[in-house]
């Protein structure tokens, strides 16, 4: 005497799990928020003249300022490079679950937008990582979950 036991709809079930697992949606999303947030640390801020006081009250600063600008390492007014923008990347990690947002190759960047910001690029509007995070990371949190909640749904 033999006994079955038939699972009905297994293929389906099976099918069901592997998408589920892949989470295509969710990282399609992550990727997403990575460009966008990008796209924020690459922007420039609009030209705004800010002089630097200590030219004027620090004979160092002053000293070393004039020497730049006679061997041409800078000009005046600062025409922009765009090497920080440029610079700028996002990759997908981890199997498509992180989106590295990066600059590399600017040995200046984290004077510009880093935790260590000048103030004369403070004053200018430059974005710093911290202030994306503070910005920007509660709606990226908010896409990658109403993603993870769509993918979950549809499964």
């Amino acid at each position: 005497m033999d006994i079955q036991i038939r699972v009905e709809g297994v293929e389906e079930l099976v099918a069901k799990l592997t998408k589920l697992e892949q989470l295509q949606r969710v990282k399609r999303q992550v990727l997403a928020e990575g460009t966008a947030l990008r796209g924020k640390m690459a922007t420039y801020p609009t030209r705004v003249y800010t002089p630097n006081p200590l030219i004027k009250s620090n004979p160092k600063v002053r000293r070393a300022f004039f020497a730049k600008l006679r061997a041409g390492e800078i000009s005046v007014p600062y025409n922009r490079t765009y090497k920080l923008r440029d610079n700028w990347k996002v990759a997908s990690e981890g199997g498509g679950w992180v989106a590295k947002v990066s600059v590399e190759g600017v040995s200046y960047a984290s004077l510009v937008q880093g935790a260590n910001q000048a103030y004369g690029h403070s004053v200018s509007g430059w974005l710093t990582v911290n202030r994306a995070e503070t910005l920007y990371g509660p709606g990226i949190k908010q896409r990658i979950t109403q993603a993870l909640e769509q993918e979950v749904a549809n499964v």
